[in-house]
């Protein structure tokens, strides 16, 4: 197949994207198949995108603050095909940018990889209004119990999906300091939160028993269901275990 050198501008036949630039490459990564050319150029932009690996990453979480979907859609797309040795590098400045879509950015798909040991990292963005919930899903599953304070304080957010988040952290983490707040949370207004909620108490287990069991004959008829179920998943769970 015949294929030239891509400038700037769309190509109307196949293009050799080796050399192109990531402007280029986006162009044509995101541009509508209406020709046979356009859809294979699309193909070889992608490949080139991700052959470039983590200088890709590099410049599409650098520009994470424009708001154009196919920008997130490579940067989820590449985090998945990425090894931890090469993204978490590239991730972590990002933290720190002056643009907080890029900073939640960077806060939220580091929870794609197992890196505790860069929670000193994350803890403070737990702090600022707009990363707080990437950065509490991160610790979560990073099980980092120093966020357990911050996160009990998300818990109580009058955003329904960083409650959920926050209820989703703590059942990762699973300290039994934050019990009494999920015990609280079952009687959240919103159903998706009582859930979480739920399940976090199931997760963190035993330890949740007895501030269930004392919570029940005070609770509102929303929260004594929801505490009546986790009590019979953990009866259960009880009788299965050898």
């Amino acid at each position: 197949m015949l294929m030239r050198a891509c400038p700037g501008l769309p190509a109307d036949e196949p293009a050799d994207f080796k050399s192109a630039s990531f402007d280029t490459l986006l162009l044509h990564a995101q541009r509508d198949g209406t020709t046979p050319a356009k859809r294979e150029n699309r193909k070889l932009a992608r490949e080139e995108i991700f052959a470039r690996g983590g200088q890709s990453l590099d410049y599409f979480v650098g520009h994470a603050h424009i708001r154009n979907l196919w920008v997130h859609i490579l940067i989820e797309q590449l985090v998945n095909r990425l090894e931890k040795q090469e993204a978490v590098p590239v991730l972590l400045p990002y933290l720190e940018s002056k643009h907080e879509r890029t900073r939640k950015t960077a806060a939220f798909y580091l929870g794609f990889f197992d890196a505790p040991e860069h929670a000193a990292r994350v803890l403070p963005l737990l702090h600022d209004e707009e990363t707080a919930g990437a950065a509490a899903r991160t610790l979560g599953k990073w099980r980092v119990e120093e966020a357990v304070p911050q996160v009990l304080r998300i818990l109580k957010d009058e955003k329904e999906r960083r409650r959920v988040i926050a209820a989703n952290a703590l059942g990762e983490i699973g300290d039994a300091s934050a019990v009494p707040s999920l015990i609280e949370a079952l009687g959240d207004p919103i159903f998706t939160v009582r859930k979480c909620a739920a399940r976090a108490l199931l997760a963190i287990g035993e330890p949740a028993r007895s501030p269930l069991e004392a919570a029940a004959p005070s609770a509102g008829a929303t929260a004594r269901r929801e505490i009546e179920s986790v009590l019979a998943a953990l009866d259960s769970r009880k009788t299965q275990d050898p």
